[in-house]
């Protein structure tokens, strides 16, 4: 299973960009390494953005706005209160330090893609400056 993670990846990149060139254009190597930089660009980016949520750098952001929510609505308030089970404010603001502060999304396949994609940037910039 995990030999499969490694290569569906590159594979998807690399059958988007043949299917793209045999459609809308002509198959050089050239064009096929612009596709797959440009196919590749976007799942870059995500990554690296989701790997910066994982990591928790925007953890105090999201406790903000989830107390700015609870300071300014009731019904925010109330049903935050029934999700976490709450007696009362105090407590429930304590479990939303700690829901929200102290923890952090994760994301199943974030480590292989930020892996792959970052590969790939790097061996179709190091082509294109060859070219």
């Amino acid at each position: 299973m995990k030999q499969l993670k490694i290569v569906i990846y590159p594979l998807v990149v690399f059958f988007v960009a043949f299917l793209y060139l045999m459609l809308f254009s002509k198959l050089t190597f050239i064009n096929f390494v612009n596709a797959i930089f440009l196919i590749n660009m976007p799942v870059f980016f995500i990554s690296i953005v989701l790997f910066t949520v994982q990591r928790g750098l925007y953890s105090p952001l999201r406790y903000s706005f989830k107390r700015f929510a609870i300071f300014f609505f009731k019904s925010k308030r109330n049903k935050l209160m029934e999700e976490l089970d709450a007696k009362n404010t105090t407590e429930m603001e304590e479990k939303v330090k700690e829901k929200y502060l102290y923890t952090s999304p994760t994301f199943v396949y974030l480590k292989y893609t930020l892996i792959q994609s970052t590969l790939i940037f790097v061996i179709t910039l190091i082509i294109a400056m060859m070219y």
